[in-house]
Protein backbone atom coordinates (compact mmCIF):
# COMPACT_ATOMS: atom_id res chain seq x y z
CA UNK A 1 0.00 0.00 0.00
CA UNK A 2 2.99 2.43 0.58
CA UNK A 3 4.36 1.80 -2.53
CA UNK A 4 0.69 2.73 -4.46
CA UNK A 5 0.61 5.55 -2.42
CA UNK A 6 3.87 6.43 -3.14
CA UNK A 7 3.42 5.99 -6.79
CA UNK A 8 0.43 8.00 -6.77
CA UNK A 9 2.13 11.07 -5.23
CA UNK A 10 4.62 10.78 -8.09
CA UNK A 11 1.90 10.75 -10.85
CA UNK A 12 0.35 13.82 -9.08
CA UNK A 13 3.58 16.07 -10.28
CA UNK A 14 2.74 14.95 -13.98
CA UNK A 15 0.12 17.24 -15.95
CA UNK A 16 -3.07 15.94 -15.90
CA UNK A 17 -2.96 14.40 -19.26
CA UNK A 18 -0.01 12.36 -19.07
CA UNK A 19 -1.07 11.70 -15.47
CA UNK A 20 -4.46 10.33 -16.62
CA UNK A 21 -2.69 8.10 -19.25
CA UNK A 22 -0.24 6.68 -16.58
CA UNK A 23 -3.62 5.94 -14.65
CA UNK A 24 -5.40 4.12 -17.29
CA UNK A 25 -2.22 1.96 -18.89
CA UNK A 26 -1.83 0.63 -15.07
CA UNK A 27 -5.12 0.02 -14.04
CA UNK A 28 -7.05 -0.68 -17.36
CA UNK A 29 -4.29 -1.56 -20.08
CA UNK A 30 -1.30 -3.46 -17.93
CA UNK A 31 -3.72 -4.38 -14.92
CA UNK A 32 -1.00 -3.25 -12.50
CA UNK A 33 -0.42 -1.14 -9.69
CA UNK A 34 1.16 2.18 -10.61
CA UNK A 35 3.78 1.67 -8.82
CA UNK A 36 4.83 -1.50 -11.13
CA UNK A 37 4.49 0.81 -13.81
CA UNK A 38 6.46 3.32 -12.59
CA UNK A 39 9.10 1.16 -11.65
CA UNK A 40 8.66 -1.33 -15.19
CA UNK A 41 9.27 2.43 -17.12
CA UNK A 42 12.72 3.26 -15.46
CA UNK A 43 13.39 -0.39 -15.76
CA UNK A 44 12.55 0.01 -19.52
CA UNK A 45 14.83 2.99 -20.14
CA UNK A 46 18.29 1.45 -18.11
CA UNK A 47 17.73 -1.68 -20.48
CA UNK A 48 17.10 0.83 -23.59
CA UNK A 49 20.14 2.92 -22.45
CA UNK A 50 18.00 6.00 -21.65
CA UNK A 51 18.19 6.72 -18.18
CA UNK A 52 20.64 9.19 -18.28
CA UNK A 53 18.29 11.46 -20.78
CA UNK A 54 15.13 12.17 -18.38
CA UNK A 55 12.54 14.88 -19.73
CA UNK A 56 12.47 17.01 -16.72
CA UNK A 57 9.94 19.41 -15.69
CA UNK A 58 11.34 22.62 -15.02
CA UNK A 59 8.21 23.11 -12.48
CA UNK A 60 9.31 19.83 -11.05
CA UNK A 61 12.32 22.24 -9.35
CA UNK A 62 9.66 23.78 -6.76
CA UNK A 63 9.18 19.70 -5.20
CA UNK A 64 5.54 20.60 -4.05
CA UNK A 65 2.62 19.18 -5.89
CA UNK A 66 1.85 20.40 -8.95
CA UNK A 67 -1.79 22.63 -9.36
CA UNK A 68 -1.43 21.28 -13.40
CA UNK A 69 -1.65 25.44 -13.91
CA UNK A 70 1.11 27.07 -15.98
CA UNK A 71 0.39 30.87 -17.03
CA UNK A 72 1.08 31.68 -20.57
CA UNK A 73 4.27 33.44 -21.87
CA UNK A 74 2.37 35.31 -24.22
CA UNK A 75 -0.63 36.73 -23.23
CA UNK A 76 -0.10 36.25 -19.60
CA UNK A 77 -3.37 33.86 -18.73
CA UNK A 78 -3.98 31.11 -16.27
CA UNK A 79 -4.08 27.76 -18.14
CA UNK A 80 -4.01 23.96 -17.79
CA UNK A 81 -1.26 22.31 -19.92
CA UNK A 82 -1.71 19.22 -22.35
CA UNK A 83 2.00 18.79 -22.57
CA UNK A 84 4.88 18.19 -20.50
CA UNK A 85 6.45 21.82 -21.43
CA UNK A 86 3.63 23.97 -22.97
CA UNK A 87 4.52 27.35 -23.06
CA UNK A 88 1.45 28.82 -24.15
CA UNK A 89 -2.36 28.38 -23.96
CA UNK A 90 -3.06 27.45 -27.18
CA UNK A 91 -1.90 27.57 -31.45
CA UNK A 92 -3.48 31.11 -30.98
CA UNK A 93 -0.17 32.77 -29.03
CA UNK A 94 2.09 29.72 -29.38
CA UNK A 95 2.34 30.72 -32.94
CA UNK A 96 3.21 34.66 -33.15
CA UNK A 97 5.28 33.64 -30.38
CA UNK A 98 7.51 31.06 -31.73
CA UNK A 99 7.61 33.17 -34.67
CA UNK A 100 9.04 36.07 -33.06
CA UNK A 101 11.32 33.64 -31.48
CA UNK A 102 12.66 32.63 -34.89
CA UNK A 103 13.05 35.68 -35.77
CA UNK A 104 15.29 37.04 -32.82
CA UNK A 105 17.35 34.05 -33.52
CA UNK A 106 17.64 34.84 -36.99
CA UNK A 107 18.65 38.12 -36.37
CA UNK A 108 21.23 37.10 -33.34
CA UNK A 109 22.96 34.67 -35.66
CA UNK A 110 23.16 37.25 -39.28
Amino acid sequence: MRLEAAANLLLEQLVPSVREFAYEVADVVLKVPRWQLLCGTLLAQFEGGTLTAPSLDPTWTEGKKTTGKRICQKCGKEFEPFKAFQRFCGNACGIPALREEKRAASKGTA
